[in-house]
């Protein structure tokens, strides 16, 4: 936008070394600078020192960022295919086609006279066909049956399928627990809130508003932590960092987006509150009506919003290549130094095998089922060790009165 005005202004501006916000405002005030070409909000407070430029940015908040919670326990993977809803109604179904089934082949037995089927035999032909196992074939071939049967198998085939397809997705990718989103969820969650040194005007009216959650988030905020700083520490300590929402786009896209498009952090969707954003100027500078007609062009025109989508576009972009060379670059020394990778293993760095994490449900399922038989078979051995037992002292005792 700078070099918009430079081009229609017919003018060439000469940037002044800083090294704080209130040195900005400083030379500004003191008028040893013209004007401060960076996003500054405007708050009544600083009116008193400073003018503003027309406002180019009307929807812009100050938002913030926090770390992605850690993804729940694979184990749990095997159940997240199907919801709560759909996992009751199967078991109902289950319940209700095992009675039914049960009730139509006594039904036939009756009428029939046919051979009298056990119950538990019915339940596992029932039951093992969502797990796709055959039928065993020992079954009464009544027309009645065969009905129900297949009307069960054709349930029993969609389920399976839905069942099974889902699950290869829920294996690999990561499922996370709910993650703050608004402030009043934040201020539950956290004890600690960083924020640049700017934020000062902003952490007052906080603490000032008739709001719970404002004033709780207020009194939380601690200022003098830059965007880096600030990102490091939501990393390690999971401490939320808060800024312009424009600049955490940026950043995390920037250098916190891997190659394959995720990142650790995420902005989270509710801000604080909608924050004007315009140039700092010194009072009554009569250049003041050239900058604001030249601004209001770029809004009207739509370029304004257009560069920003662009710049977070690019960002993107560029912050998945880097990350994307940068394992390349690991890939190719790795390659140097043991000789055991094939030439194409820069190409296929981002594909990851499964370990044993992802199968974790699995193998605690085995391991479950096995305890389980090994006790069913020790507590089916005691007890025919103890009727054995027990018959033979009936025998036993039965002799001894004989003689």
């Amino acid at each position: 936008m700078l070099d918009a005005m430079e081009s229609t202004l017919n003018f060439t501006g000469r940037p002044l070394e800083v090294t704080t916000w209130d040195e900005v405002v400083q030379k500004v005030t003191e008028r040893k600078a013209w004007f401060s070409p960076i996003i500054h909000a405007v708050y009544h407070s600083r009116l008193k020192r400073f003018d503003y430029t027309r406002t180019y940015e009307h929807d812009i908040n100050v938002g913030f960022v926090m770390a992605k919670p850690v993804p729940e326990p694979k184990w749990q993977s095997l159940y997240y295919p199907l919801t709560n809803e759909v996992w009751l109604c199967i078991l109902g179904s289950s319940v209700i086609a095992c009675i039914g089934l049960i009730g139509v082949i006594r039904g036939s037995e009756k009428l029939q006279d046919l051979k009298k089927h056990s119950s538990e035999l019915v339940i596992l032909d029932l039951l093992g066909t969502l797990l796709g196992q055959a039928l065993s074939n020992r079954l009464p071939e009544t027309p009645s049956t065969r009905v129900l049967l297949l009307i069960w198998l054709v349930f029993a085939f969609i389920v399976g399928s839905v069942y099974r397809g889902n699950l290869m997705a829920f294996l690999i990718a990561p499922k996370y627990p709910p993650r703050p989103e608004t402030l009043e969820e934040l201020t539950k969650v956290v004890q600690r809130v960083t924020m640049p040194s700017f934020g000062n005007p902003l952490r007052e009216i906080l603490r000032n508003s008739e709001t719970e959650s404002m004033r709780t988030l207020g009194n939380m905020m601690e200022l003098g932590y830059e965007i880096e700083e600030g990102l490091r520490i939501t990393l390690e300590k999971k401490y939320p960092h808060f800024g312009s929402l424009r600049f955490l786009q940026y950043d995390v896209a920037y250098r916190y987006t891997e190659a394959d498009g995720t990142s650790p952090l995420y902005v989270g969707r509710e801000t604080i509150m909608p924050i004007y954003n315009a140039w700092p100027i010194p009072h009554d500078a009569p250049y003041k009506n050239d900058l604001d007609f030249v601004i209001l062009a770029l809004i009207e025109g739509g370029i304004y919003d257009k560069w920003m989508e662009d710049w977070l576009e690019e960002a993107k972009r560029v912050g998945r290549q880097s990350r994307r060379r940068q394992k390349l670059e690991a890939g190719a020394r790795l390659e140097s130094w043991t000789g055991d990778f094939p030439t194409e293993a820069a190409n296929t760095m981002e594909l990851r095998a499964l370990n044993i994490v992802h199968f974790q449900g699995p193998l605690m399922l085995l391991a479950l089922g096995m305890v389980l038989g090994g006790v069913a078979f020790f507590v089916e051995s005691f007890s025919i060790w103890y009727s054995s037992a027990k018959d033979l002292r009936v025998r036993l005792r039965g002799q001894d009165m004989e003689k």
